[in-house]
């Protein structure tokens, strides 16, 4: 790891009234997480969204222990720290503009497989919600998926557990530093992840569960995702800010229906009645959805012999290598011109070789 920009970009976190979009702000126009704290006050001011107060705390410079004291966690415990502008960093959760400058992750997930699927629902489930999601996770089985949730009790537990007993690989996202599994019940299981998936995280090694850290915590599982799906929730459960956040980031949502008057699924019934969810009963039905019905996946044989431009076959098979990607992330990552780049997305349409989706996506269709 390149431990002196960790240093930097920990240091940029640190600091008081700088959030994720302030943090990036300030990246983008001084060049690096370093210059941040180099560049002159006049220059600072010119930078959109940064004022007096941020400025003042960036000349303060951050706690040099405390950052000393982070780094020496991270290498004892072979913590991984993902930086927003590195290839390893989750591409789906970097299209969000709030995503944070850095993550920590311990665990052999890939964040970025082709097929992530975030399950959330209410910490006080029923027989019924327990059933239908442990159902789900065994159908999804077949179709390789990484299922995301929040190591919560409930909904959060039942899909980690099933996963685990399905041999799917499975992520919680934690609104916990490293040092503290919340809730504690879930310890044995989190050690369990660790082989078959991984724990992610944004918060520093000491973290405790503030309440704020978890609607944190939710827009991450919902970035990092390319569809949600909601078994049970409260009309102003978590799992409602999930599905917003989801929204927000055009992902799909889905929804289990529940019995009228069950206080655990009105969240579902309004999330289906308003149009924001898609109804599903089944993995299957999901996997339907997302096209993930054919678990065969797309090997090099689909796009080398293709008869297409040279500058075109790093683009199919960067999409050959994913479900679907946004026009921001094959902007970032293929060596073409903004006019190059759309001329040859329009071609590839055009011969049926990819399609494009809602919200300025692409996949590739053979």
């Amino acid at each position: 790891m390149d431990w002196e920009l960790i240093r930097s970009a920990l240091a940029l976190q640190s600091l008081p009234k700088v959030g994720p979009v302030a943090a990036k702000n300030l990246i983008a126009y001084t060049g690096s997480a370093d210059a941040v704290f180099t560049e002159s006050t006049r220059a600072l001011m010119k930078i959109p969204g940064i004022g007096k107060e941020i400025i003042n705390r960036i000349k303060e410079g951050a706690n040099l222990k405390k950052i000393d004291d982070e780094v020496n966690f991270i290498v004892k415990h072979n913590i991984k720290v993902l930086y927003y502008l590195n290839q390893d960093y989750p591409y789906r959760l970097k299209e969000a503009m709030d995503s944070p400058i850095l993550l920590f992750y311990k665990g052999n997930a890939d964040l970025n497989q082709r097929r992530i699927l975030a399950i959330v629902g209410t910490r006080k489930m029923s027989a019924y919600g327990k059933d239908i999601c442990a159902n789900i996770v065994t159908q999804l089985q077949k179709y390789n998926v990484l299922t995301v949730s929040g190591l919560a009790a409930g909904i959060d537990t039942v899909a980690h557990k099933q996963s685990i007993e399905n041999n799917l690989s499975t992520v919680g996202v934690m609104g916990t530093g490293m040092q503290h599994i919340y809730p504690a019940s879930n310890r044995n299981l989190a050690i369990n992840m660790l082989q078959n998936g991984g724990l992610l995280t944004e918060f520093w090694s000491y973290t405790h569960g503030e309440p704020g850290n978890f609607p944190a915590r939710n827009r991450i599982v919902a970035g990092i995702s390319d569809c949600t799906l909601v078994v049970e929730t409260a009309i102003k459960g978590g799992a409602m800010i999930t599905a917003q956040l989801a929204l927000n980031y055009d992902r799909d949502i889905f929804s289990i229906p529940g019995r009228i008057g069950d206080k655990q699924s009105e969240g579902c019934n309004y999330l289906i009645r308003t149009q924001k969810a898609t109804l599903v009963t089944s993995g299957d039905e999901i996997a339907y959805h997302m096209r993930w019905d054919d678990p065969s996946p797309k090997t090099e044989k689909d796009y080398t012999k293709l008869n297409i431009p040279a500058k075109a076959k790093s683009l199919v098979k960067l999409l050959s290598e994913h479900d679907r990607l946004s026009i921001d992330v094959l902007t970032q990552n293929v060596e073409l011109t903004t006019s190059e780049l759309n001329l040859l997305l329009l071609e590839l349409e055009m011969v049926d070789i990819i399609e494009g989706l809602p919200g300025k996506y692409y996949r590739l269709k053979l």
